[in-house]
This record gives structure tokens, sequence and C-alpha cells, in this order.
């Protein structure tokens, strides 16, 4: 974990994690989650509601190039139902 001086750490390679050291949504069954299912883990990870308020919030805190990191690491992720 590398520490980045504004209460969270970041893995190498892997979604923020909160000071708690949360990880990341588990596999479950051998599946891959899907990309919604991500989005709404690291929003609760957090203690929010839903990934649009996650969002709206990590942009005005760390701002919208780690918010596009974010969606980017996500896009990694199938949508759902596909």
């Amino acid at each position: 974990m590398v520490p980045r001086g504004d209460g969270f750490t970041q893995a190498p390679g892997r979604f923020l994690q909160g000071a708690e050291g949360q990880p990341e949504l588990a596999m479950h069954a051998g599946r891959t989650p899907t990309r919604e299912a991500m989005a709404e883990q690291v929003a609760h990870q957090f203690g929010f509601d839903s990934w649009e308020e996650f969002r709206a919030a990590a942009e005005r805190r760390l701002g919208k190039a780690v918010v596009r990191r974010l969606e980017r690491e996500l896009a990694r992720y199938p949508r759902a139902g596909s």
C-alpha cells in the first residue's frame, strides 16, 4: 500500500482503499464482478449510498483526474448483462 497523505492508500494497479484497508469486491463463485457492482462497492467502501454521490464528492475533494482514472479502471470490468 502506498500512503497518499489524504487518508487514502492505494495498492499499485488497484482501486483506492479507505484507511481501514477494506478489500476489493471478492470474486463470487468464479464470476467476474460487473462494472456497476464494482462502482457500487467502491462507493459503499467510502460510506456513500451510490456511485453518483461518491463521484461528486471525489471530484470535489480529489479532483476530476482521480475520478477519470477510477472510471478507466471500472471500464476493465464487463457491463451488467454483457
